[in-house]
């Protein structure tokens, strides 16, 4: 089984749990983790230019 690590938090990701997101760009964080990251910044920590989708990701997930 191959590990994945949260590159924000540096802690591996569960894939048999719910607590991690998947951007439009395929990086994979905890939700915490990503969460935190958008209230700073909406683009994502690894392909900053590339990923503007966060932004429509944080509407659908986190405004109710």
């Amino acid at each position: 089984e191959t590990k994945t690590e949260c590159p924000i938090c540096y802690c591996d990701i569960n894939p048999h749990s719910y607590d991690y997101m998947i951007t439009p760009c395929n990086h994979v964080f905890h939700v915490d983790c990503l969460t935190r990251w958008m209230n700073v910044n909406m683009t994502c920590p690894i392909a900053d230019p590339i990923c503007h989708q966060l932004k429509y990701i944080h509407h659908l997930f986190f405004k109710r």
